[in-house]
């Protein structure tokens, strides 16, 4: 009987398949996740995934292999390893490999050279596991290759560091070694030096007695008749001598004076040895004996190439109570000899507080320079008496070897110390302290900045690094916003930069002489780059001697110059100029009384020839040289000065001088053919000019002018020149009665943007001949802007630089300085090489002219207010005889264009009280006002009809 299932038995056994079938499908969608897991982290590995059979050909690769080797997966199936290898690898591993796969085995971190698609040879790290079947039969190798190509070098570099530093442990141990046995020996020989140094002592300081009284006789005896022969070379000199006989004098006059410097160190030395140096105690101003070490230090440092800075901080009070010639002495033996043992490189002067008291200070000073250096055996002979590093120095630099000694005693006797630090071939460091007193803080310099320039951004352009720090940290010290950069291309770019970040720089340091470019060209690619608005003020550093560059840098537009050293002080100056500001005071405010630092008595009367294109300056100089008792005749340009000159044989002028720019000749020419082309006696000639920096002094002396003053004149420079060179003796004083003589002063109002102390000033005080001048410069300058756009219109270029070049030279006069610098600015633009910008010379002539309307509207309103006196010689009757000899004389003046016209018109008008007359003269009063003397002349031909 056949079993037949019961129905519920059956439906469990089918549900129990379904659970089994649920589970399976389960179970293989888990596998296929896991798959697709594995291979997706075997497909983006960075790593090279391979699979060999047992023959060693690849069966599979994953994409590392592009990342490694840079071959494509399929590129290796069915080729070995060994086919990417070079051929000197694959023979080294052919037989391990073989032995690899014949054991079945896994293996790891196998290394192995491999070659790249590239052709570079990569390190790979090979590991591997044998692959079975599912009846367990080897199939072949699965494994993974990993580049550690860098991480080999990275050994390979420390090993042989390692390597190194295990050599150089080495050889300094033995260096040690063999010191430690040098210093044993040196410390036995130096015990045995004591005992025989001390048996020395007593001889020597004996010895030492007499020598120091020896010398203290010989060398008041030997400094007398030196006296007497410097005396009696110079007297020498001055008499008629031949060209070989002036070379001899000049020669024995160096030879003199480098003796009479030797018996002076000699002297020094003798009195302090002797204990009979005294030292003093005066209030002096520290700023003074840089100023003075300056002077004598960075000419002989310029003629070398050396780098010199002046590194004083912050903190260092400036008004002091010491000595400050055996201070300077000090700071000068230091300066002196860093710069003669220095060929190249630098030399820096610091000075910073090291002990600051109540009343006093302690001063370090340090001079350090890159020369010679020295041993530390030389250094221990250095401040002994007539010794100096060795004898080869003596021989190639000359010198007693006294300088350090007499140092090293005024440092103590000052309550100071001095000392050396240095390298052979690198340079050495002498640095001395002193213990001064400090004068109260209302005597203290203090560089107090105008509201104005207040957080100016700065930027300092140096490639010495020394220079570069000590400026920035000088700036810093104003409060300003201050960026250092090593050379003209970072400046241009940092420039560049600032504009495009809306930040300009409004001030710019500019080294001139820098590696690559120089300041010259970053200077002009800076105001190539800046517009108007954000046009920055350039300072050009330059050392001293350097006129040429300065010439250069003046036509682009560079008109402030600071000399190498430089100082706080003259930094702040120098700043304070540029902008156009006034200079606080920097000590107390209380009034002194200074005396004329001239005397002119005994060249009162000496005939002078001005050459003078400008009326309003004409009349300037005339006024104050007549101020002073001395004759002036006045010629309109360098030909008619000439002219002037040539006809002056029989009553030669005393001196001339002579404006350098000029229509028809200019000074230089019209000076050159003076010395070039006359017989007679020349006067000196004195040049005047507003360009104080651009090589004026080395082109005023080559064609032979004596000196030159600077406009606006300073009546004070003025004046010292004239005594300077006119020569004295006594002479006819014909005193010409000038406009300003017997008038009454006139009270001057205040006028808006003039300075009418300093204008009043430069005119020699009178302030009738001020109100002259002022109606000149009106009458003369209405139309400016017309006149200089009809001049480049009709490309006359020359002329409208003369036309903004008068200008500039009229406002300084008057003391209209905001004018002053506007014209400046104009005259430059103009002046510039090559193609005019017209962009920038429309808006610097547009500046220029609306503050010109200005200060002319501004004169006007002034003039109104001044109540005029009436005439000193008062309205009175004149013979006819005397009437028409003042015409005549009137006549003359006119002819020769003298300034004494005015005055004779005057006497005129107070001589008639006809009103044809009157009316007539007041004519000819708005000619001779306007410099229009043929005007004037032609009106009293009507008056003599």
């Amino acid at each position: 009987m056949a079993f037949k299932p019961d129905d519920k038995e059956l439906k469990a056994q089918v549900r129990q398949l379904k659970k089994e079938l649920i589970s399976r499908e389960q179970t293989i969608e888990s596998l296929e996740r896991s798959q697709k897991r594995y291979r997706s982290l075997v497909e983006t590995s960075s790593d090279w995934l391979w699979e060999v059979d047992t023959t060693g050909c690849y069966v599979y690769s994953n994409p590392g292999i592009r990342d490694i080797l840079g071959y494509e997966p399929e590129d290796v199936i069915g080729r070995t390893p060994f086919d990417f290898m070079p051929e000197d690898e694959a023979r080294r591993l052919a037989e391990g490999f073989g032995k690899i796969i014949a054991s079945q085995r896994p293996f790891e971190l196998l290394e192995n050279v491999n070659l790249h698609r590239d052709g570079r040879r990569l390190v790979l790290e090979t590991s591997g596991v044998p692959v079975f079947d599912a009846e367990g039969q080897f199939t072949g190798y699965r494994g993974i290759d990993r580049d550690i190509t860098k991480r080999k070098q990275v050994e390979d570099e420390l090993r042989k560091i390692s390597s190194e530093l295990e050599i150089r442990v080495e050889e300094r141990t033995a260096k040690l070694s063999a010191m430690n046995a040098a210093l044993e020996t040196e410390i036995n020989d130096r015990k045995r030096a004591e005992d025989e140094l001390k048996l020395a002592k007593e001889l020597a300081e004996e010895a030492t007695k007499a020598k120091s009284e020896f010398l203290a006789n010989m060398s008041h005896e030997v400094r007398t008749p030196m006296n007497a022969i410097i005396g009696l070379n110079h007297l020498l000199g001055r008499t008629t001598l031949t060209k070989k006989q002036k070379d001899y004098v000049a020669k024995i006059d160096a030879s003199a004076q480098s003796l009479l410097g030797i018996i002076i160190d000699i002297l020094d030395f003798s009195k302090i040895e002797a204990g009979k140096l005294k030292i003093e105690n005066t209030g002096f101003d520290l700023e003074s004996v840089f100023d003075d070490l300056s002077n004598i230090i960075s000419i002989k440092a310029a003629q070398k190439g050396i780098e010199l800075v002046f590194d004083v901080a912050g903190d260092v009070p400036f008004a002091l109570n010491g000595d400050p010639l055996r201070l300077g002495q000090i700071l000068l033996n230091l300066a002196n000899n860093a710069v003669k043992f220095t060929e190249q490189g630098e030399i820096k002067i610091s000075c910073r507080v090291e002990v600051q008291g109540k009343d006093f200070v302690v001063l370090y000073f340090s001079v350090k320079d890159t020369g010679i250096g020295m041993s530390e055996d030389q250094k221990n002979h250095l401040f002994q008496a007539f010794s100096q590093a060795d004898t080869s120095i003596s021989r190639k630099y000359g010198g007693t070897g006294l300088g350090l000694t007499i140092s090293k005693n005024l440092s103590e006797l000052m309550g100071g110390r001095i000392g050396v630090k240095s390298c052979y071939g690198k340079g050495s460091e002498f640095f001395f302290t002193v213990r001064l007193g400090v004068q109260q803080p209302g005597q203290q310099k203090k560089h107090i900045c105008p509201d104005t320039l207040k957080d100016l951004r700065v930027l300092v352009v140096d490639d010495n690094e020394s220079a570069r720090l000590v400026m920035g940290n000088y700036l810093k010290d104003f409060d300003f916003l201050v960026d250092c950069v090593e050379s003209g291309e970072r400046a241009v770019q940092w420039v560049s930069d600032a504009i495009k970040k809306s930040r300009p720089y409004q001030l710019i340091f500019m080294d001139w002489q820098m590696g690559g470019m120089d300041g010259l060209q970053a200077s002009q690619k800076i105001l190539g780059l800046a517009g108007q608005k954000t046009m920055p003020q350039i300072i050009m550093v330059t050392s001293y001697g350097r006129e040429d560059i300065m010439e250069k840098a003046w036509f682009e537009g560079i008109n402030t110059f600071l000399i190498k050293p430089v100082s706080q002080s003259l930094v702040f100056d120098t700043i304070v100029q540029a902008f156009g500001q006034s200079k606080p005071d920097h000590n107390s405010t209380e009034d002194i009384d200074i005396q004329k630092p001239y005397d002119l008595e005994a060249v009162r009367g000496a005939r002078i020839l001005l050459v003078e294109d400008n009326e309003v300056n004409q009349q300037v100089a005339v006024e104050l040289l007549e101020s002073e008792q001395l004759v002036v005749d006045v010629a309109a340009d360098g030909k008619e000065g000439l002219d002037k000159y040539l006809a002056s044989a029989d009553t030669p002028y005393d001196l001339i001088l002579m404006d350098l720019q000029m229509p028809v000749m200019d000074g230089i020419t019209a000076a050159r053919w003076i010395m070039e082309n006359t017989d007679f006696k020349v006067p000196p000639i004195i040049a005047m000019t507003e360009d104080a920096m651009s090589g004026v002094e080395k082109r005023v002396l080559e064609v032979g002018m004596k000196d030159y003053v600077i406009k606006p004149i300073n009546p004070t420079e003025l004046f010292l020149a004239l005594e300077k060179w006119i020569q004295p003796f006594k002479r006819k004083l014909i005193k010409k009665k000038t406009s300003s003589d017997d008038a009454p002063e006139i009270e001057m109002p205040e006028i808006e943007g003039v300075n009418v102390e300093d204008g009043v000033n430069r005119i020699g005080g009178s302030t009738a001949a001020y109100v002259k001048v002022l109606r000149t410069f009106i009458n003369r300058n209405k139309g400016f802007k017309e006149q200089v756009k009809d001049a480049l219109n009709s490309n006359d270029r020359q002329g409208a630089v003369r036309l903004a070049h008068t200008l500039k030279g009229v406002s300084g006069n008057i003391g209209a300085m905001a004018l002053f610098e506007l014209s400046r600015d104009l005259e430059t633009c103009l002046k510039k090489e090559g193609a005019l910008d017209m962009n920038r010379v429309d808006k610097c002539l547009d500046i220029t002219d609306n503050e010109l309307a200005r200060t002319i509207t501004a004169i006007s309103h002034a003039l109104a207010q001044i109540k005029m006196p009436d005439s000193p010689s008062g309205n009175r009757q004149m013979d006819p005889q005397a009437f028409q000899q003042l015409v005549q004389q009137l006549e003359t003046a006119l002819k020769e264009y003298d300034t004494q016209a005015s005055e004779l018109l005057s006497q005129l008008e107070g001589a008639s009280s006809d009103p044809q007359f009157l009316q007539t003269a007041s004519q000819m009063r708005q000619f001779i006002d306007a410099f229009d003397y043929s005007g004037a002349l032609e009106l009293l031909g009507h008056i003599k009809i």
